[in-house]
């Protein structure tokens, strides 16, 4: 997400955020996510509650530790999270496809299918 005065058509959220359409739709319609209507058809949401939708995982920043403002806590879970995406190149958990095929193959191979 570039300028802060863009707007994302529901897709495009999608992708950038890595979740189905349909995600995005259901959090438009439980009014978790403003969106406006351009026109009969088309929707779109701006940049800022698109950033706002996004909430840390486990992170109280009410309870940040003293003498940390709740801006280098964020700052600081931001360079984390960057860390382990680079130590995992580019992928938050590994790709188990491979594991699940040979599984799957072994499964077969016992007739358990």
């Amino acid at each position: 997400m570039a300028q802060q005065n863009e707007f994302y058509t529901i897709p495009e959220i999608a992708k950038k955020l890595k979740v189905s359409p349909s995600t995005v739709w259901r959090w438009v319609k439980a009014k978790k996510l403003p969106a406006c209507r351009v026109g009969e058809k088309s929707v779109r949401v701006h940049e800022r509650d698109v950033v706002k939708l996004l909430q840390p995982l486990h992170v109280s920043l009410a309870k940040a530790p003293r003498g940390i403002s709740r801006r280098d806590l964020v700052l600081k879970i931001a360079a984390l999270h960057k860390a382990i995406l680079e130590r995992r190149n580019g992928q938050l958990l590994p790709d188990s496809a491979g594991d699940l095929s040979v599984l799957r193959e072994e499964r077969d191979g016992y007739g358990l299918r």
